[in-house]
């Protein structure tokens, strides 16, 4: 019997924990305490597993593998493309491409990869692969899988936050979703804001904004995501971004997201358009979609 997995996020502000038991779908977003976390370092390990533990008993969530979303912080995700070579070739390989974020570091780093996709000439001799890669700390990791064992769980798989994001917007494409769109995905929590943006089915541009919901200032913070899009824009001739997806905590403001479709001339499309099939009656989706990603 396969393994009924767990999606788990938790960053700063909450704890997002999703799972599939057959048609049942069971999703939470609860917020946690601000000391926790900071900067994807554990704080309070005893106290974050209780939490999880409690949430995973009370919310009926089964097993005890779960998928872990990595923080933002002492992760690397880059799409890189390489000649062809063996798997034991390739993983002597990803520590050079990391080596401009890592630095003398590269020890300190675990290096994973999944296969996007294998071009090849016209005598179906394989010539390239696209690949997306991530480096995470050692330390790390070692720490997020010490709290996950006090809440009673196993981290099965680790992956970074952009894969989730890739998963859910392939899995759309799959599904009827414009391929040679240019898609804009806002994840706005309330002391910082994302941007992602999503062209040929692969992650194209991240950017973190210091600013999020709890802004006083909310045409500061779509001055900032106009930035990203004209740099966007320049960088990528003859591509546009017309409108954008919402998600996260502070999504839920219909006043930042009318300033930031204004001011920006975008237009805000529902995030029903890329959620898988299945998902459309979550009333939290918007705050879980990383969750959600983990296991797409």
């Amino acid at each position: 019997m396969a393994k009924q997995l767990i999606g788990i996020v938790i960053d700063n502000e909450e704890l997002m924990m999703y799972q599939e038991q057959g048609s049942e779908l069971v999703l939470t977003v609860e917020g946690i305490e601000r000391d926790l976390i900071n900067k994807g370092k554990i704080a309070q390990p005893e106290i974050l597993a209780a939490k999880v533990a409690d949430i995973k008993e009370r919310d009926g969530f089964s097993g005890n593998d779960c998928v872990l979303v990595l923080p933002e912080y002492g992760v690397y995700f880059r799409n890189i493309s390489l000649q062809p070579m063996t798997e034991a070739e390739l993983k002597m390989n990803l520590a050079f491409e990391f080596k401009d974020y890592v630095g003398s570091d590269k020890d300190g780093y675990v290096y994973d990869y999944a296969m996007d996709e294998i071009l090849y000439d016209a005598k179906d001799n394989p010539v390239e692969m696209k690949l997306f890669a991530a480096a995470a700390r050692k330390e790390m990791i070692a720490e997020w899988a010490d709290m996950m064992k006090m809440a009673g769980l196993k981290i099965s798989s680790a992956i970074p936050r952009e894969m989730c994001l890739v998963n859910i917007f392939r899995r759309a494409i799959d599904s009827g979703a414009d391929p040679n769109k240019d898609y804009c995905l806002i994840n706005i929590r309330l002391d910082g804001t994302i941007i992602y943006i999503v062209q040929d089915a692969s992650l194209k541009s991240t950017r973190l904004i210091e600013y999020g919901s709890n802004s006083d200032n909310y045409d500061l913070l779509s001055g900032e995501i106009r930035k990203s899009l004209n740099f966007y824009s320049y960088e990528n001739q003859g591509r546009e971004i017309k409108d954008v997806y919402f998600c996260g905590s502070g999504s839920d403001s219909i006043n930042l997201k009318a300033t930031i479709t204004s001011n920006l001339g975008l237009v805000e499309r529902s995030l029903e358009e890329i959620l898988p099939m299945h998902c459309m009656d979550l009333k939290s989706a918007y705050r879980g979609l990383l969750a959600i990603g983990a296991l797409a």
